[in-house]
């Protein structure tokens, strides 16, 4: 795993507790999942989705994706998703940062 990588880890570890929160810099958040979560149905606003560890599913439509720390997804609009969290191969939590627009 890059340092780069890892660093993004530990600062989701030291800032993140359950569900997505702000950070100090103006339209980025981080956010952590401990355990695997059930679908939930939203819609998502138009932003870009980096996970770092773990993975993250989202069902658009009939279409299936998955994103995990080899992936990004960026969102244009608002988008209507259902979407579930897993844990890593190794076990460990999901970690992603979020970046609005």
């Amino acid at each position: 795993m890059s340092e780069a990588l890892q660093e993004l880890i530990e600062i989701a570890g030291r800032h993140a507790r359950g569900r997505r929160i702000r950070t100090a810099i103006p339209g980025v958040s981080i956010g952590r999942s401990e355990v695997a979560t059930a679908p939930l149905p939203g819609v998502w606003g138009s932003g870009v989705l980096f996970v770092v560890q773990g993975a993250k599913t989202v069902l658009i439509g009939d279409r299936a994706l998955r994103y995990d720390p080899a992936s990004y997804f960026i969102y244009t609009v608002e988008t209507p998703s259902i979407r579930s969290d897993s844990r890593s191969e190794r076990g460990t939590s999901l970690s992603g940062h979020w970046l609005d627009p």
